[in-house]
Parts: C-alpha cells; structure tokens; sequence
C-alpha cells in the first residue's frame, strides 16, 4: 500500500508555480489592509477636528500650547526660508541672530515640514492640522506592515490594531506637539527593522528607519534608541542560544545602531553642542530614590504610583499637559488588557515570553514613576 502511494505520487507532473501578478490591481490586491489602516485612521482624525469646529471646518484653530507660542511661529518662518532660498543655517530675525541649524534639528525636521513650501502662506495653519492626521495615519500604516511582516497575517485585524496604535493616549494628548509625532509613528518600522536585524540579519530597515527616526526629532530619537535595547534584551532572553549567538547579534545591533547615528552627526552634533547652553544642562541625577506621582518616596508611594497608573489605562479622561506630577499619557482602554489576559493565559505562548514581557511593560510603567529613570529616558535631565 504504502509503495503504491509513492508509485502514484512519482507519476505525478509538477504542478506548474502560480504566475505571480503584476500591476496597480495586484499591488491593491496585496496591500489593501495597509492602506485602510492609513485611511481610516486619516478620516477619523479629520472627523475629529471637524467635530471641534477646527479650520477649515470652522472658525477655531489647531494652534494651543507649545504649538501657538513656538512650532507655529518657527515653521511660518522655516516656510520663508524654504521659499526664498535663505540660509538654514543662521537667522537674523531673533535677536542678535540664533543658530538656525541646531534650532531646526528639533523643531522643525520632520519630513513633512519641508512640504510647507508649496502651501499659500494663509493656508499654513490648515496644513498642520492636516499634517497631524497625516501622521496619526501613519502611525496606523507602519503598525500594520509591522504586524504583517512579524505575525504572517494579511486580514483585518492589520486594520484594527493598526487604528488601535494610531489612537492611543500618547497622540490623543500631544497631537498639538506635532515636533514628536514623526518620531514615534516611525516606530514601528524601527521595531520592525530590529526584528528582521535579529532574526534574518537585514539591516537596511534597521538602520534607516533608526536615522530617520533621529533626524526627524533627536529627543524621542533616543527613546527610540532605548526601546532598540529593551527590545534586544526582550529577544535575548526568549531566544536564548548561547553567549556565541548573543554577541552575534549584540554586535550587529550595536555597529547598525552607531552607523544610524553616524549618518545622523552632521544634524545631531550642532544640536549638542548648542544644548550646552541651555537650562536644561543644569539638571542633576537624584542622589537619593524619589517618585514623580505618589504621596511618599519608599516602596508604597511607589506602589500607590503604579495603582494610579493602572487605573488610568481604564479611566482616561483628561490628557496631562504640563503639570510635573499628573499621570502619564499611557491609557490603553479595556480591550488591550483583556487582550494582555488572553496573552498570559495562551498556552501557545511560552512562559518565558510572558515573564520577559510582563517585566518590560513593568518597567515601561516605572520608568514614568521612579525619578532616576525618568532622567535617564529623558536625554539625563528632568523636563518641564
């Protein structure tokens, strides 16, 4: 029986491979979770600020905060160099003139601004507020070519929690510091480029997106570059294979995250330099353990800390602005943690991966309460 089942399978012809297809209707075929995950979140901001009555929907605008009293007034002004070819260099029209260069590496590099140039001078504000859902969109697109790549699926679920990042706490709370959103909608391409760096030892994706993500805002650049190391050590210890392999890849990952930077010097060195002139050098680590949120600095207060924000990931109301102490823009909703119990429950799941991934989320959430980890995070010193 079993030789006439190989007979039969021997006189089979080899079927002949599919034609692969070509053409805009294929490309459309392949990627079309990609581009809803754009779209929809794209459509859904512009609703939002429809909603608000923002211009052009209304007589209100996208300018508060920060935006009103700085990124605007610089990019009207990056606009007018861009259009009548000035130097962006240095500037005459502060003072006794400024270092353009090293104030343009954080407040205005993001790729989009340089599209200002063909916008009327009046529609200039209407530009950023479409910017914005520009970028919220974005962050949906590259979360779902992350997911597909990573996980092998190409369905819906790209859509749902591609929309899912796009509306997290993080861009619902800064969507008006718009110098940051570039930087963090490229995540997820970087955290893509890490594991193809990791597990096939691409590193063109790796290293690209890694300067873009510099370029575009050297200061969540570098929890860019910190997320890089969790996200390395995370993989090391679930996929342990000897120190031989460790090193392997601590050094692959090492050498592309410097050439990242090293295409990224001439932009980031003026912008160090310049920044030992500032306040902000003036900041010292903590000598002693202390807390952002909480009544006392001792394991309680911490813990009080971590109820406070865990209780937050349900309850968002109110993102925080500026105040020291408010909670951090890290609400979820009750969807990811019912999704983080069918994680820790899933027998498909190792349990290393889900001690390795708790303590990451774990330490992601500390790192907003501990105060010498705040300093780290935040380029050594405290912010506003």
């Amino acid at each position: 029986m079993l030789m006439t089942a190989l007979q039969t399978k021997a006189k089979k012809l080899p079927e002949k491979p599919a034609v692969e297809q070509k053409g805009f209707k294929a490309f459309l075929k392949k990627n079309i979770y990609i581009i809803i995950a754009f779209f929809l979140p794209f459509v859904l901001m512009t609703i939002g600020f429809a909603i608000m009555e923002v211009s052009p929907f209304g007589d209100k605008q996208i300018l508060v905060t920060d935006l009103w009293h700085q990124y605007y007034p610089f990019l009207v002004d990056f606009q007018d160099k861009l259009k009548h070819g000035e130097s962006l260099f240095w500037s005459w029209t502060q003072g006794g003139g400024v270092n353009y260069f090293s104030l343009m590496s954080y407040y205005l590099a993001g790729p989009m601004n340089f599209l200002c140039v063909f916008i009327p001078s009046q529609w200039l504000r209407e530009f950023l507020m479409f910017s914005v859902c520009a970028k919220v969109a974005f962050a949906g697109c590259f979360t779902a070519i992350f997911l597909r790549s990573v996980f092998k699926k190409n369905d819906f679920s790209l859509v749902v929690f591609g929309t899912t990042f796009s509306f997290c706490a993080f861009f619902m709370g800064y969507y008006w510091n718009t110098i940051w959103l570039d930087t963090v909608c490229i995540t997820p391409l970087v955290a893509l480029g890490i594991v193809k760096l990791l597990t096939e030892g691409k590193f063109r994706l790796f290293t690209i997106t890694l300067a873009v993500s510099l370029l575009s805002n050297y200061y969540i650049g570098l929890f860019t570059c910190i997320f890089v190391l969790l996200i390395f050590i995370a993989y090391s210890i679930v996929k342990w294979n000897g120190f031989k392999s460790f090193f392997t890849k601590l050094a692959k990952t090492a050498l592309f995250s410097l050439l990242a930077i090293g295409m990224t010097a001439f932009f980031l060195l003026p912008a160090f330099f310049a920044l030992q002139n500032t306040h902000a050098t003036s900041s010292t680590f903590p000598s002693t353990y202390a807390i952002n949120i909480g009544s006392t600095n001792d394991l309680l207060g911490t813990l009080e800390a971590m109820k406070k924000i865990f209780s937050n990931l349900l309850t968002f109301i109110t993102p925080a602005t500026k105040e020291a102490d408010a909670l951090p823009n890290i609400a979820c909703g009750t969807v990811s943690l019912v999704l983080g119990i069918v994680f820790l429950t899933s027998k498909k799941i190792t349990l290393k991966e889900k001690i390795v991934d708790g303590c990451l989320v774990l330490f992601m959430m500390l790192s907003c309460v501990i105060r010498q980890l705040d300093y780290i995070w935040h380029g050594f010193h405290f912010t506003n």
